[in-house]
């Protein structure tokens, strides 16, 4: 008579506390061994009885590739998952909990329920949106998954689920983060929208958070090259994650005027790192002048004429306009440009001039400055400056500025965190 012969330690041990916890909340699971799989239909089952006893024609080895079939509650098919992995998604469910149906938080892992372009993302290899990195003093993994998982066991174990809305479903997608050591909500927050940033930034993927639906959606396949981009290292520290948030709050929004005043907000919030970065550095340059071991009147006051003009620079559309030219790379903007920003029909990525770049800059950020205006002052009696974008191309003007916040949202993390302005 053969027996089942466990090849790694502790398998075991997890496949009893597997069953004890299916059998607990009405998960049906067995082992995808067909010897098995046929003992887990008799009535009266023992578990204990049954890993310690003789019930086979030969020897049944489990292994690490052995796989785990399961089930649960008003699902239709079963779902292919290993011992190790099955048993991690469990403790994991026990130790955590649902937040509104749209986020799951345990101790050291976190899954938020997203909603992104299928047809986009489909053609895409799930191996690049794996960011494995430091994070403060901690170790994280950030990933999307889809199948068995945490979030759906918790369902499962709340009793979140009826005939319309199993606690699995074929278009549910999450993104999972995983730690190395106990971390703060706060902190899985900070990770998911700096996650969320960068498939959008670099991947030009449509992603947002979400409460988990209960409607179905079909997509039709489509057939478009993979793409070989990976994404960046999360940005994290000092103010980052405030200005992303705004950054996200865009996300899957139709109104183009909102984006438009909060991917200003973007730049607003970094414009005084870029003024006091400038004002420092010219200032210093001022101050390591020969003439500054001997000042005199007139040395003093070009100081006092060079700390005023900076002083300039904290008007709204100064502000604006410095830190577009200190943050912006034209080439990424050249063809994103409405069509009304006219010095950007004659630039050339390679032969255009200096003073023709500075020129578009300059324009772009002088539209940014009067479009923010005239969309937070609308009043009948609002006066005009001269270069609003026009009503029929906010839509291309929300794209472009799209572009110029990621570019100044980028140039803000490559700061050193004592010289960002909060």
């Amino acid at each position: 008579m053969g027996k089942i012969v466990f090849e790694y330690v502790g398998h075991k041990q997890k496949i009893k506390e597997i069953y004890e916890f299916c059998s607990k909340y009405g998960i049906k699971v067995v082992v995808d061994e067909s010897e098995f799989y046929k003992a887990l239909d008799y009535d009266n089952f023992d578990i204990d009885e049954f890993l310690e006893g003789n019930f086979f024609v030969e020897d049944v080895h489990i292994t690490e590739d052995t796989l785990i079939r399961i089930l649960l509650p008003a699902v239709e098919e079963y779902e292919f998952v290993t011992i190790d992995f099955c048993h991690t998604q469990i403790i994991e469910a026990q130790k955590g909990e649902l937040i509104d149906c749209a986020k799951f938080i345990g101790p050291r892992s976190a899954l938020f329920y997203v909603k992104y372009d299928y047809n986009l993302a489909e053609n895409f290899n799930n191996t690049l949106l794996w960011v494995q990195q430091r994070w403060g003093d901690k170790e994280v993994s950030i990933s999307l998954t889809r199948g068995i998982t945490s979030f759906g066991i918790r369902l499962s174990m709340d009793n979140l689920y009826d005939g319309f809305c199993p606690p699995v479903e074929s278009q549910d997608i999450f993104i999972y983060i995983s730690s190395n050591a106990d971390t703060e909500p706060k902190t899985f927050e900070e990770i998911v929208e700096a996650y969320i940033f960068e498939i959008q930034s670099s991947l030009s993927l449509s992603i947002h958070r979400s409460e988990r639906q209960t409607s179905l959606y079909y997509y039709e396949e489509e057939s478009s090259p993979e793409k070989s981009v990976g994404l960046r290292p999360l940005m994290y520290g000092k103010g980052i994650s405030n200005l992303i948030k705004i950054y996200n709050s865009c996300n899957e929004v139709q109104d183009n005027e909102y984006r438009i005043l909060n991917y200003t907000k973007v730049i607003e919030y970094v414009s005084q790192t870029v003024i006091r970065k400038e004002m420092l550095g010219s200032i210093l340059q001022k101050l390591y002048s020969p003439r500054a071991l001997q000042p005199d009147a007139t040395y003093i006051l070009e100081l006092e004429e060079l700390y005023n003009g900076h002083r300039n620079n904290q008007k709204d559309n100064q502000a604006i306009k410095l830190t577009v030219e200190t943050c912006c790379d034209l080439s990424d903007l050249i063809g994103m440009a409405p069509t009304y920003l006219k010095k950007f029909k004659d630039i050339n990525r390679r032969t255009a001039s200096k003073e023709l770049k500075a020129a578009c800059l300059e324009e772009l950020a002088s539209s940014i400055s009067d479009t923010r205006n005239m969309i937070a002052h609308a009043k009948t009696n609002y006066k005009l400056k001269g270069n609003e974008c026009p009503i029929d191309q906010l839509g291309d003007f929300a794209e472009c500025l799209k572009v110029v916040a990621v570019q100044v949202i980028r140039w803000f993390a490559r700061q050193p965190e004592d010289s960002r302005i909060i």
